[in-house]
């Protein structure tokens, strides 16, 4: 897997090898109004949002984020 966030398809199940970067986000970003990031591997365990993935939506998504998971 390239780098520490990947894209996973198919209802969460199969990760892909295309890591979340500034170059990926851009590149998304022109095909689609919003992201929505469901951030698999924390959810249902209660320990809060990954503040470092929000750190990097924040500082190179060009669209809006919604974030979920972590709950």
């Amino acid at each position: 897997m390239a780098g520490k966030y990947t894209v996973v398809t198919d209802r969460w199940q199969k990760f892909s090898d295309v890591g979340i970067d500034q170059e990926i986000l851009d590149f998304l970003a022109s095909y689609c109004d919003e992201f929505l990031v469901h951030v698999v591997d924390v959810e249902g365990k209660k320990l809060g949002i990954d503040e470092e993935l929000v750190a990097l939506l924040g500082k190179y998504s060009l669209i809006p984020v919604t974030y979920a998971g972590g709950g």
